[in-house]
């Protein structure tokens, strides 16, 4: 069965705090990913998700979430994607992400609002999503 939320973030430890809040609290699976390259790899388990969550920024030279974005739409996922960043907004790579009308969470996001918009994403459907940048 293919996970309802994919992560790509490529900090180990924020990886699977996000995994093990999601699957403990709303009872869905997961699946986590620390680079563009993976999540490619894994393409028919991340197209038959409902939710991907990208990390803008993936380390020093390295694909990004927006790479990761561009592939998916490419792709034509149908699912809901969101971004997440540790940057503000005048990072270029935030003020993309914002032009490609997906809603931004900042870092650091408590766990009571991930569990609260991903309850919202998977009964109501993303346009009741709060937290944007």
């Amino acid at each position: 069965m293919s996970p309802t939320v994919v992560f790509l973030e490529d900090n180990q430890d924020l990886r699977d705090l996000l995994q093990s809040i999601i699957e403990s609290s709303l009872q869905v699976s997961c699946a986590a990913y620390e680079s563009v390259k993976n999540l490619i790899a894994n393409e028919a388990t991340v197209l038959q998700s409902r939710i991907v969550i990208l990390d803008i920024e993936l380390g020093f030279k390295q694909p990004t979430g927006i790479d990761a974005y561009q592939w998916l739409i490419e792709k034509k996922f149908n699912g809901h994607i969101f971004f997440l960043t540790g940057h503000g907004y005048s990072n270029p790579l935030v003020q993309a992400a914002s032009k490609a009308g997906v809603t931004i969470w900042e870092k650091p996001i408590s766990s009571a609002q991930i569990v609260s918009n991903f309850k919202s994403i998977l009964e109501y459907g993303a346009q009741d999503i709060v937290g944007a940048v």
